[in-house]
């Protein structure tokens, strides 16, 4: 029988390595929703046919990446439970790998459902939501090369925001 427990206040014990997927999904839905709010913003406002236009769009979209992918990474962060120094970054990078992963599939799933619906005209049917990615090559690249920065620096952040917040054990002795 033992006559000292110590006690945990504050934090819960992880086993290292383990993988909490609540601060992945929470951190691919915020970038989802920040990413998609402020891009119908930039395309609202870079949809007039002015030259340069689709510059100006393209660089909207790899700041607005970057940014978005910052905070949900450091979402993902500040939500995991720390067992070691890089479970902030891993989580960042499986946030970002399942944001990446998740959007083409949503795209793709998108241009098959408006290929077979019979308001497109034929013209519309041909063209693919995927030719987004081979389209624009570069500013693809850049906002994807960008957003996983973001996402590894968010959750950085988030981690060392949450070793800030880390309470010692206390030593509690038996009662009498």
């Amino acid at each position: 029988m033992s006559d000292l427990n110590l006690r945990t206040e504050g934090y819960s014990l992880s086993l290292p390595g383990s993988t909490y997927w609540n601060a992945v999904w929470g951190g691919l839905f915020t970038f989802i929703g920040i990413w998609l709010t402020f891009e119908v913003l930039g395309m609202a406002i870079f949809s007039a046919p002015h030259t340069g236009s689709e510059v100006a769009l393209g660089f909207w979209s790899v700041i607005l990446s970057a940014i978005a992918m910052l905070i949900a990474g450091r979402q993902t962060g500040s939500c995991v439970r720390l067992s070691g120094h890089s479970d902030g970054r891993r989580h960042g990078m499986i946030m970002f790998g399942l944001t990446v992963t998740s959007t083409v599939v949503l795209m793709k799933l998108g241009s098959m459902l408006l290929i077979g619906f019979p308001g497109i005209n034929a013209a519309a049917r041909g063209s693919d939501f995927m030719n987004i990615f081979t389209a624009s090559g570069w500013v693809t690249f850049a906002a994807l090369f960008v957003g996983f920065l973001g996402a590894i620096i968010g959750a950085m952040l988030g981690e060392r925001s949450k070793t800030q917040e880390h309470i010692e054990p206390r030593e509690i002795r038996p009662a009498a």
